[in-house]
């Protein structure tokens, strides 16, 4: 089993290590900075295009993110289709019983009430969640399983890394920029995310395929 993790690891190499500095990094960010940095800089740095690339660009963790995988995993193979619709199940469970465990306030919410929502400008149009939902974030959490399994499944691992991983990170950064959540809640999201895409794409994969013949390239 070890071995076949092993392979697994080494022909995604690439894509493990783009989520891996972006979650150190993430780590040391939200160590060093105060809470809700960036959302207080995105705030200070807005234009009508970014508001429009962010609106956009958040929809990678709806039913548009969905769909756009599950026609590319459709065309490598059906069991992925199948692996995609079992997890998301599980990231939309996984996502409301975080979310009801830890209960941390929304970004709308904590800067009310600390006092400093002068601070904060908020995109036009979008309307901002107020409850104590903030963590995890659920649509980073669904962006990250939805392309990492997509990473995982296609053969041109150099080019589906680098998608993949764009993808799913700027859906991690529009919540952010829409004040919808704080930056520990996308690190949390997309770990959660990326775990989970592990795991299925581990347990839909053929016993013969984990004997290390064809491992990772399926």
């Amino acid at each position: 089993m070890l071995y076949t993790l092993y392979t697994f690891a080494r022909a995604n190499a690439i894509y493990f290590l783009l989520v891996a500095t972006f979650l150190i990094a993430g780590l040391a960010w939200t160590g060093l900075m105060p809470k809700g940095a960036l959302i207080l800089w995105f705030s200070g740095h807005r234009t009508p295009a970014g508001n429009f690339f962010f609106s956009l660009a958040t929809r990678g963790g709806e039913v548009a993110g969905f769909l756009l995988v599950m026609v590319i995993l459709w065309r490598v193979h059906f069991r992925w289709v199948l692996a995609l619709g079992a997890m998301t199940l599980a990231v939309a469970l996984t996502s409301n019983i975080g979310k009801s465990l830890l209960r941390q306030p929304r970004p709308a919410r904590y800067f009310r009430d600390q006092g400093s929502w002068q601070d904060i400008i908020p995109v036009p149009g979008i309307e901002l969640h107020q409850g104590f939902t903030s963590l995890p974030s659920g649509h980073t959490m669904a962006a990250f399983a939805f392309f990492s399994l997509m990473a995982f499944c296609l053969k041109e691992k150099r080019t589906a890394a680098a998608l993949a991983f764009t993808l799913a990170l700027l859906t991690g950064l529009s919540r952010i920029y829409l004040v919808q959540h704080f930056e520990e809640d996308v690190l949390l999201g997309a770990s959660i995310g990326f775990v989970l895409a592990i795991l299925f794409y581990w347990w839909f994969t053929p016993q013969k395929m984990l004997d290390g013949k064809k491992y990772g390239v399926v």
